[in-house]
């Protein structure tokens, strides 16, 4: 697979065993909240409502960068929904 790939095998394997970034724990964390609103709400909120949601309900800024935190926006919950 790595031949057709282009890719080292050492780099594959060492990315493969990497730990999990930080976007990605923070994604773990937010969906079953995200699940939560749209159950609670009939199944008809829309990402934008959702993160509305979230906002109001105080949900814990998430780290996106070392040097910036924000709350999830609706791009956000749209792709971890899809």
């Amino acid at each position: 697979m790595c031949c057709v790939l282009g890719v080292v095998r050492q780099s594959f394997y060492r990315w493969f065993q990497s730990p999990e970034g930080i976007r990605k724990k923070e994604d773990k964390r937010l969906l079953p909240e995200i699940r939560k609103i749209f159950m609670e709400n009939r199944q008809v909120y829309g990402p934008k409502r959702i993160a509305e949601h979230l906002r109001k309900d105080g949900i814990p800024e998430i780290r996106s960068t070392k040097f910036e935190s924000r709350n999830p926006g609706p791009d956000r919950v749209y792709r971890l929904v899809d």
